[in-house]
């Protein structure tokens, strides 16, 4: 009987930590990534306290609309981006803008940069790096961002920001 109670024993223990390595596999095998090419086009700070009600987040614009559009708002407060960085509406034909903006922050001085863009089946994740201020900053509450170019995707996006 003894004997039995161990190969049943044995037998469970197998049978968990077998299934248990199946379904990590099956997780590996969807979330492979690849890196994606970026260009930097602009690193800028909005200085309206929030008030353009523009979230830390990402925002994809593959149109001459959505970027008139998104400009008018980053620009409701103060003139953040006067000049027009699209030169041509044909940019958009086969490459589209990303938009990451940081947290509004207390004080001035602030880096935000985007450190890769890698993407999956579903998504392209944007990983991007928050740095504070080296010695003293400016007391003014501001909202670091940065634009860069990538081919064009119809993916979801999603950031992470490394602080």
């Amino acid at each position: 009987m003894k004997y039995f109670l161990f190969l049943f024993a044995v037998y469970s223990f197998s049978a968990v930590f077998t299934s248990c390595g199946t379904s990590d596999i099956k997780h590996t095998e969807n979330t492979v990534s690849k890196r994606i090419d970026y260009l930097p086009v602009k690193n800028g700070v909005l200085h309206g306290a929030g008030e353009e009600g523009i979230s830390q987040g990402v925002v994809g614009i593959s149109s001459i609309e959505d970027y008139n559009e998104l400009r008018n708002k980053m620009n409701s407060v103060n003139e953040e981006l006067e000049e027009d960085i699209i030169a041509d509406e044909r940019f958009f034909d086969e490459e589209m803008l990303i938009f990451v903006f940081d947290k509004v922050r207390g004080t001035g001085g602030y880096t935000f940069e985007v450190e890769e863009i890698t993407e999956n089946n579903e998504v392209l994740q944007v990983k991007a790096i928050s740095k504070p201020p080296l010695g003293s900053a400016t007391s003014v509450m501001t909202q670091p961002y940065q634009i860069v170019s990538i081919n064009k995707s119809d993916k979801e996006l999603s950031l992470e920001v490394i602080e």
